[in-house]
């Protein structure tokens, strides 16, 4: 039964790649790339600057909590690790410098992936 299920499955996906293989055969080549275009255009516009902020967004959320502002102590955050390793920073120095080091590297890999990504995508600047 399973079996008979899979096969009529995989029946109605060769028909949906024949259809689909139908439709594209039928348009034009210079419409199929600029459609092409304008879906990368969009995607560019969408991703790009939604992109950009969280490195902002990680340093505003750990500021804060360090600060007693932000995320209190049932939940946890990065900036609260760091606000409770002050108190132990002469005995043991890596409760608050590891989740320090945890927020740097976070927040610069996000810069860095997040340019690297605008500079890739964007043909405004090639």
């Amino acid at each position: 039964m399973v079996l008979d299920q899979q096969i009529a499955a995989s029946g109605s996906v060769i028909e949906e790649k024949k259809k689909l293989a139908a439709f594209l055969e039928a348009w034009p080549p210079a419409v199929l790339i600029a459609i092409f275009w304008l879906a990368l255009v969009i995607l560019i516009a969408v991703i790009a600057p939604s992109i950009v902020p969280y490195d902002f967004m990680i340093l505003l959320e750990s500021s804060l909590s360090f600060f007693g502002i932000g995320l209190q102590p049932p939940q946890t955050s990065l900036g609260n690790m760091v606000g409770y390793g002050r108190d132990y920073i002469q005995s043991a120095p890596w409760i608050m410098l590891m989740p320090a080091a945890v927020i740097v590297i976070t927040t610069l890999s996000v810069s860095v992936v997040g340019d690297w990504l605008r500079d890739r995508l964007d043909p405004t600047l090639r």
